[in-house]
């Protein structure tokens, strides 16, 4: 496996967050256990810092919402089995 044991995690810095210059954003990935089969364990982000305004905005959230499923759904590719 290649991720960090349920309960480890990491925090990234998100420079330029949908492309807003001068400013940054933090993703928390924090790993858990998991009853998926074919993972070791799964991650779940937290985007913290995200920008809360965005014009054209569709979602109401700036795509945080779908940012941190995205997100999570990449680094628990990490905790894939052999």
């Amino acid at each position: 496996c290649a991720c960090p044991l349920p309960g480890g995690g990491i925090a990234l810095e998100l420079p330029r967050p949908l492309g807003r210059a001068g400013e940054s954003a933090t993703a928390q990935v924090v790993f858990t256990a998991t009853t998926d089969v074919g993972l070791c364990a799964e991650a779940n982000v937290a985007l913290l810092g995200w920008p809360t305004l965005c014009p054209g905005d569709v979602t109401g959230d700036c795509s945080k919402g779908a940012t941190q499923a995205t997100l999570s759904r990449v680094f628990s590719t990490l905790c894939a089995l052999p």
